[in-house]
């Protein structure tokens, strides 16, 4: 592999900053909130990293349906068994009914590490069922629904 110079005169590998590859999973399957963490239905994407100094970019995205309670809703990310991020109050629903409450997710990893590397989604609510994610989805044709995207940057 070659060695480059950066503008702030370090060195560094001529892949550093690319985009080396990228790994897609696409699901139909809904996911109710649960009192407890809990897997989303299809939300997972798997990448093997060619360098231990490799990120990865992972990206959720779905739709989300929030009930009309005042509910907190929550949503990690697992590399495996460990979590690496989380965001508690991600939805909030205050008003009666059902309302919309898309589900867009981004996290740069260090996983240093050349295996093969698992990324999970995980959605808690306070109460059951207030919240839907990929709600519906099954009679899109298969155009829709979530998409798990992993992307392995050099380093």
């Amino acid at each position: 592999m070659a060695t480059v110079i950066r503008g702030d005169d370090n060195f560094d590998s001529a892949n550093a900053g690319k985009v080396l590859q990228i790994v897609s999973t696409t699901s139909q399957t809904s996911t109710n909130g649960n009192t407890s963490f809990a897997n989303i239905t299809g939300a997972t994407v798997t990448i093997t990293p060619s360098s231990t100094s490799s990120k990865v970019l992972v990206t959720f995205s779905t739709g989300g349906m929030s009930n009309g309670t005042s509910d907190t809703i929550s949503l990690r990310i697992l590399r495996g068994s460990t979590n690496i991020r989380t965001i508690t109050r991600y939805g909030y629903g205050a008003s009666s009914g059902w309302s919309s409450c898309p589900v867009v997710l981004n996290f740069l990893d260090s996983p240093n590490t050349t295996s093969a590397t698992t990324y999970q989604l995980q959605l808690y609510t306070q109460t059951n069922n207030d919240f839907r994610v990929n709600d519906d989805q099954a009679t899109a044709d298969g155009i829709a629904g979530l998409v798990s995207t992993a992307t392995e940057i050099g380093g």
